[in-house]
C-alpha cells in the first residue's frame, strides 16, 4: 500500500498536468489552430522532441505548463475563449471522474490509496487555474487561465484585430497596386514574424529558420518579399546568423520579383555596400525609399560603409553621423535599427584598425 500511496504521490501531478495541456491543444485544434508549443513542468529539460510542427518540452518538476497556439488572423473572440477554457473544463472533467471512481470504489482500499494523492493535486490545480492571478511561469509573468478568460472576455482592445491590421500594413508595401489579402500561410507568417521582432538582442535562429520553411511552400508575392526583407535585415543586425554569399543571393532574388520597390533596393543595395561593390551599392541606395526614420537611418548607414570602401571617408563619417543621429533621437539603441547602425561602426572600425595591426607586426628576414 505504502509503494502505491508514493507512486501516486509522484504520477497524479504529471497526470493532471498532462491532461490540463491536453485540453488546451484538442480545444486548438477543434478549432483549426496550430499549435506551436507544449511546455510540460519546470526546471531543466528531461525531454525534448518536435512532432507533427508541435515543440514538446518536458520539465523536470510537473508544476506548471503552457500551450502555445498561432492564433488565426481571422479569429472570433468565442474560438479564443474556447481555446483557453479548454484545460480548465479538462481539469473538472478529470476531478469528476475521481470522485466518481473513489465513490464506486470506496471498499476496494487499494483504490482509494492511489486516488487520494491524485485527488488532492486536481484539487489544487483546480483552484490554480480557476482562482484568477497572475503567476511566474517560465521567467514571465502570466495571467492563469480563469485572468486570461476575464481579460479575454471583457478587452474593450481586440489585439487579434490590430495583430490583423499590422500585418496587412506590412504587406501593403510589397502588394503593389493589389489590395493585400490573408492567404492559407498568413497566420503563421504573422506569428512568426512577431516573435522574430520582438526578440530584441537575441538571436533570431529559430524564427528564421521557420520563415525560411515557410517560404519554401510558396506563399504569396507579398509575403514572400516581405520574408525575404525581413529575414535580410536581421542577417544584417546580428553577425553570424547566414553568410554574405546566402545575402547576396536572397536579396538579388527579391529585387528580380520586385525590381520597383525602393525598401528592396534599399537591402540590396545594404548587402552590396557590405560585400565591397561600394559604387553599385550607392545607385541602388539612391533609389531607395527614404520615406520615414527608418529607411533613412538604415540607408544612410550603408551609404556610409560604401563610402568608406571607396576611400572617401569624410562623406562615410557625414552619413554615419546621420545614421547615429537618428537612432538617438528615437531612442532605438536596442532596436534592430540601432544593431545595424553599431555592426556598420564596428565593421569600419575593423577596417581602420586592420592595416595597424600589419604594421605593427614584426617583419621576419631570412638570409640565405
Amino acid at each position: 500500500m505504502f509503494v502505491l500511496f508514493i507512486f501516486s504521490l509522484f504520477a497524479s501531478p504529471w497526470i493532471g498536468l498532462v491532461l490540463h495541456e491536453m485540453g488546451h491543444v484538442l480545444a486548438g485544434r477543434s478549432i483549426k489552430m496550430q499549435i506551436a508549443e507544449v511546455r510540460l513542468g519546470q526546471g531543466p529539460t528531461i525531454f525534448r522532441a518536435r512532432w507533427s510542427g508541435t515543440e514538446i518540452i518536458v520539465g523536470l518538476v510537473p508544476l506548471g505548463g503552457r500551450v502555445t497556439g498561432v492564433p488565426k488572423l481571422r479569429y472570433a473572440k468565442a474560438a479564443r475563449l474556447f481555446f483557453i477554457a479548454g484545460g480548465p473544463l479538462v481539469d473538472l472533467v478529470w476531478f469528476s471522474t475521481l470522485i466518481t471512481t473513489l465513490r464506486f470504489s470506496s471498499d476496494v482500499v487499494a483504490v482509494r490509496v492511489a486516488l487520494f494523492p491524485a485527488l488532492a493535486f486536481q484539487l489544487l490545480m483546480i483552484y490554480s487555474n480557476l482562482m484568477p492571478h497572475y503567476a511566474k511561469l517560465y521567467g514571465n509573468r502570466t495571467a492563469n487561465d480563469m485572468l486570461a478568460l476575464w481579460q479575454t472576455m471583457w478587452a474593450k482592445v481586440d489585439y487579434l484585430a490590430i495583430h490583423r491590421q499590422l500585418y496587412l500594413n506590412a504587406l501593403r508595401p510589397y502588394a503593389g497596386i493589389e489590395k493585400p489579402v490573408l492567404g492559407r500561410q498568413s497566420d503563421r507568417i504573422a506569428y512568426l514574424l512577431l516573435e522574430l521582432n520582438s526578440l530584441g538582442q537575441n538571436q533570431p535562429e529559430q524564427q528564421i529558420a521557420a520563415l525560411e520553411h515557410e517560404l519554401s511552400i510558396a506563399p504569396s508575392r507579398s509575403e514572400q518579399l516581405l520574408i525575404m526583407e525581413s529575414i535580410a535585415m536581421h542577417v544584417l543586425a546580428n553577425e553570424g546568423l547566414r553568410d554574405n554569399a546566402y545575402l547576396d543571393r536572397s536579396t538579388q532574388k527579391a529585387l528580380l520579383l520586385a525590381p520597383e520597390l525602393g525598401t528592396l533596393k534599399g537591402t540590396r543595395g545594404a548587402v552590396l555596400a557590405r560585400l565591397g561593390h561600394h559604387e553599385e551599392a550607392l545607385a541602388l541606395l539612391a533609389e531607395a525609399d527614404d520615406s520615414n526614420d527608418v529607411y533613412r537611418c538604415f540607408n544612410a548607414a550603408f551609404r556610409a560603409l560604401a563610402h568608406f570602401h571607396a576611400g572617401r571617408k569624410d562623406k562615410a563619417t557625414v552619413e554615419l553621423e546621420i545614421a547615429t543621429a537618428i537612432v538617438q533621437s528615437q531612442n532605438w539603441t536596442s532596436t534592430i535599427g540601432g544593431r545595424i547602425v553599431d555592426s556598420v561602426i564596428a565593421e569600419i572600425s575593423h577596417m581602420l584598425l586592420e592595416p595597424r595591426k600589419n604594421a605593427d607586426r614584426p617583419t621576419t628576414v631570412t638570409s640565405a
